[in-house]
């Protein structure tokens, strides 16, 4: 996972919506609505709909790249186990 990523994925829920209000709302009150085809509220929404899935996804990658070190972890605490049985039962 990039450091972006990793970097929003350490934000609690509160700081990643602090971040997003603060991001879109510089958008909304900065963009002209002439130079879109939608209204700067529909920008706006899709923009932090788009923000909070990809603060999700973070997280979620996050927890699986955690998940899998344990998982790792575990699978070569039980091949050493298997390793010593092995050697004791010759």
């Amino acid at each position: 996972m990039d450091e972006q990523r990793k970097k929003l994925a350490s934000l609690n829920e509160q700081e990643a919506e602090n971040m997003a209000v603060e991001q879109f709302t510089k958008l909304y009150n900065e963009i002209d609505e002439k130079d879109l085809d939608m209204s700067k509220l529909e920008l706006a929404l899709r923009n932090t709909f788009s923000a909070g899935t990809y603060y999700k996804e973070a997280v979620m990658d996050e927890e699986k790249e955690r998940t899998k070190s344990y998982v790792n972890g575990i699978e070569e605490m039980r091949d050493a186990a298997n390793d010593i049985y092995h050697d004791a039962e010759d």
